[in-house]
């Protein structure tokens, strides 16, 4: 863990619900940390959930028998800062942030070690397919009993706000370990305005093509309900992946606003290989490293909609429809995808494909990786995809802001900037670009909010919308412009009326333009 946080790196650990009570273990934690007394300290606060005859309700996940906080209970909120300020003060896990898991809540017998009562809880009367178990109507199965006890009601009441009030109570613990800065947790289950208060992945998805196009609906739908940095686990968390399958993942999953190549260890005495890059060579390495540092050079542009998200409750990975709300044809579409309102992504998710055939609204478009045009009227185009393409299309009439990647962003941050300009029909553009530290809470003082626009064709102006009252840190130097949909090569450029020599200007399939510093 020190030598992540020493590599520029923030480090996020899972924190699950389930508060082992083994003896043993317990003892053994002991010897090297004296002071832990955790399951202790939460009988004696009163804040476990309670089994149906009013004694503490007892399961089992990873530690064995387990307790469960009841996050209902205001009287948690201390006993929860308190033990995760020991995990990083006193163990020495010097967390940024927590990825709380396995919070439907999740248990590994049914119900509690001493089973459930027979009842309509427990044995409603509707009785839901679960788990191959629907003849038997056991509501309970991986999960706890529904009449056990919280303080805000019964489990079968209260049950699908476990993970959200585990997410207020992690979210509101970090604010306290960390004053004036946004707190981040990631949940495993979620429940209505769960997202003001955590991030979200899909679980435990598996390595199959089918599961790359569902991830692609879950994250259309995940948007609406209010979770904007969201993600699946890239290649896969069970079974393992072809190495085809973990390319095009890859090059799905750079796309995904949370993204993250993550797989289980597999059950003895299945064992899963490893899947991330390094692990298939250096050919694997080779086809999704463009990939991905294209993901990396475009975080500015991510973090934008993600800061629109936050301020006005934009969606960022969406539906085209989102975008082209009068064109019918785009209503049904749910293997292409935007990301904010500039890029299309429309990616391969079938095995031994080299084609993708795509939806283009109506519009210019143009190929990221070698500007090439489609002027669109509302059609579908062929788009030759060799495994190592990737198909990133700019949507015309957009000015989208980009970094030198690095391999952090910390280490991104202090490099040179530059815009992407996709010009629209009418040779205009417009984008914007908000930068901050990274890290506090945003208020109105500490941004800024950069407009990017060409309203007259041949001049681009840049203007500060919303400027920071205090050091952000970081540069703000735009060294680079690059031009998408010149009909022609203009004359001369000029940067605040200073000429450009020809030396700065690149001409491909689009105009590269190497800004000095005046």
């Amino acid at each position: 863990m020190e030598m992540v946080i020493e590599r520029n790196r923030a480090a996020q650990i899972p924190y699950d619900p389930g508060i082992g009570s083994n003896d043993s273990i317990i003892k053994e934690i002991q010897r090297d940390w004296p002071a832990y007394n955790m399951t202790a300290t939460g009988y004696e606060a009163d804040i476990f959930v309670k089994a149906a005859d009013n004694s503490t309700l007892v399961g089992e996940v990873w530690p064995g028998v387990t307790v469960y906080p009841d996050f209902t209970n205001d009287n948690i909120q201390d006993w929860w800062t308190h033990w995760i300020r020991f995990y990083r003060e006193s163990v020495g896990v010097d967390v940024d942030a927590l990825w709380i898991d396995m919070n439907e809540p999740s248990n590994f017998v049914k119900g509690s070690v001493k089973g459930c009562n027979q009842n309509n809880l427990n044995y409603p009367v509707y009785r839901p397919h679960l788990d191959g178990v629907e003849e038997k109507g056991e509501l309970f199965v991986k999960t706890l009993c529904m009449d056990s006890q919280q303080t805000l009601g019964r489990h079968y009441d209260v049950h699908s706000l476990y993970a959200h009030t585990m997410a207020v109570r992690t979210y509101r613990s970090l604010e306290s370990l960390f004053p004036g800065q946004r707190p981040w947790t990631m949940t495993r289950s979620s429940f209505v305005g769960t997202g003001h208060y955590a991030t979200k992945w899909q679980g435990d998805n598996q390595a199959q093509w089918s599961n790359m196009h569902y991830s692609i609906i879950s994250l259309m739908e995940f948007g609406l309900f209010g979770f904007p940095m969201n993600g699946a686990d890239i290649c896969g968390f069970w079974l393992e992946p072809s190495y085809e399958m973990c390319v095009r993942w890859h090059q799905l999953g750079a796309f995904y606003p949370f993204a993250r190549n993550h797989n289980g260890k597999g059950d003895d005495p299945v064992v899963f290989k490893h899947q991330d890059p390094a692990s298939f060579g250096q050919d694997f390495v080779n086809l999704v490293r463009p990939v991905l540092m294209t993901r990396y050079k475009f975080l500015p542009y991510l973090y934008t909609q993600l800061y629109r998200a936050h301020a006005e409750g934009e969606t960022v990975f969406k539906p085209l429809f989102f975008e082209f709300a009068s064109d019918t044809r785009t209503l049904s579409i749910d293997k292409q995808f935007m990301l904010g309102p500039a890029f299309l992504i429309s990616p391969v998710l079938e095995d031994n494909v080299r084609m993708v055939k795509a939806y283009f609204p109506n519009g210019r478009w143009f190929d990221y990786i070698n500007g090439e045009e489609i002027n669109s009227v509302g059609q579908n185009v062929d788009l030759i995809t060799p495994l190592n393409k990737f198909n990133l299309h700019i949507r015309g009439g957009y000015i989208v802001p980009w970094q030198t990647p690095n391999v952090t962003t910390e280490d991104s941050r202090i490099n040179d900037l530059g815009l992407l300009v996709a010009l629209g029909p009418d040779n205009t553009a417009s984008g914007e670009m908000f930068w901050d530290d990274g890290i506090s809470k945003v208020n109105e003082t500490n941004y800024n909010l950069i407009k990017f626009d060409i309203i007259k064709a041949g001049e681009l102006t840049i203007r500060t919308f919303v400027k920071s009252t205090t050091n952000i840190g970081g540069q703000l130097h735009f060294k680079t412009i690059e031009i998408y949909g010149l009909s022609r090569l203009p004359q001369n450029f000029a940067v605040n009326g200073h000429p450009l020599p020809s030396s700065n200007i690149k001409v491909y399939n689009n105009v590269s333009i190497n800004l000095p510093s005046f």
